[in-house]
């Protein structure tokens, strides 16, 4: 049974040609603590603007977490604060009123 998120990594993508990590933890505080890994960084790897898609790649191999995107890897760091989990996707507007989020394909590989 999958209790309800409360922690973790969170790689996010914006339609401006920005990107981040960051780790979330629900438990810590009252209302949690959010601490930038990687800080809003603009890449032109990302397809920018309206009706654009992106590939979106993360290995984490022991305490490294390396980001990809269209195939181009943008950053990585290493943090050693969750070592096992589950992965999803998150959507949020930002103050967008009209944006569409697609998503078609979600896989996985163990390291080896």
């Amino acid at each position: 049974m999958f209790n309800d998120p409360d922690q973790g990594y969170l790689y996010q993508v914006r339609c401006d040609g920005y990107y981040r990590l960051w780790k979330w933890d629900g438990k810590a505080g009252e209302k949690g603590v959010a601490t930038s890994l990687i800080y809003w960084k603009k890449s032109s790897a990302i397809n920018a603007g309206a009706n654009k898609t992106n590939r979106l790649g993360v290995m984490a191999k022991d305490s490294k977490i390396t980001l990809y995107i269209n195939g181009a890897e943008l950053g990585s760091v290493t943090d050693t604060s969750y070592s096992a989990g589950f992965f999803g996707v998150f959507v949020r507007s930002g103050g967008t009123t009209d944006y569409t989020a697609k998503f078609d394909a979600m896989e996985y590989w163990s390291n080896p």
